[in-house]
């Protein structure tokens, strides 16, 4: 987390046999921090590190929840639910504080990439065979970027994205790109460099050289 603190997530299992290896997973969202200043009171999504997370938590909401008539379609699906810490829309690849951000550790991705890790650990016979993955705001973002990495860890899986809100700023309106048929770009995304985002593989190959064009790095 971006105190240097250990992430986590939150596990439920299918209700149902017939479901059984089919999967939610949802990013949190939560804001980001761009300067020493913001990221010193940032205490977006779960806040700033685990320390005070609850061992237990009720998933309860939109595609998360267990009831059929609130969420007809995944309510008895397996549910994995990754909070945020990072304050870098899951993004960060750093192993070291960032100076220029006050100290903060920017390691989202890395935090993902651990979630996955421990699943394997904790659930060796989990194969998913639909996984959805969700998010929204920073979250969103974080979906974005990492559609194609969860379609890698389940290569026998279908793999759908669906982000909330992942392009939100002010000098961006994705709603104005659709009305025009234009696709809104990468560079939009606007993560910020010191928090060294996560590169797909796939669009690095496409672009090398460029990871601005696969991160919207500013």
């Amino acid at each position: 987390c971006l105190d240097g603190s250990g992430g986590g997530f939150y596990w439920r299992a299918a209700s149902s046999a017939q479901n059984g290896t089919k999967l939610v997973v949802f990013l949190q969202g939560g804001g980001e921090c761009r300067s020493a200043t913001e990221c010193a009171v940032w205490d977006g999504g779960a806040g700033r590190g685990s320390a005070g997370w609850p061992k237990t938590k009720r998933l309860g909401e939109d595609e998360l929840s267990d009831d059929s008539s609130v969420n007809p379609h995944f309510h008895d699906w397996n549910k994995l639910f990754v909070p945020y810490c990072s304050a870098d829309m899951h993004s960060g690849t750093r192993l070291t504080p960032s100076h220029a951000l006050g100290g903060g550790y920017f390691a989202g991705h890395n935090l993902i990439n651990a979630t996955l890790a421990q699943l394997r650990r904790s659930l060796p016979a989990l194969a998913p065979s639909l996984v959805l993955l969700s998010g929204s705001s920073a979250g969103g973002i974080g979906v974005l970027l990492h559609a194609d990495y969860f379609a890698a860890a389940w290569p026998a899986a279908t793999v759908k994205a669906a982000p909330a809100a992942g392009f939100f700023y002010p000098a961006v309106s994705s709603e104005r790109d659709f009305i025009n048929g234009d696709a809104t770009p990468a560079r939009r995304l606007g993560l910020a460099a010191e928090w060294a985002p996560y590169v797909s593989p796939r669009c690095a190959a496409l672009y090398p050289g460029e990871a601005a064009t696969c991160t919207g790095q500013v």
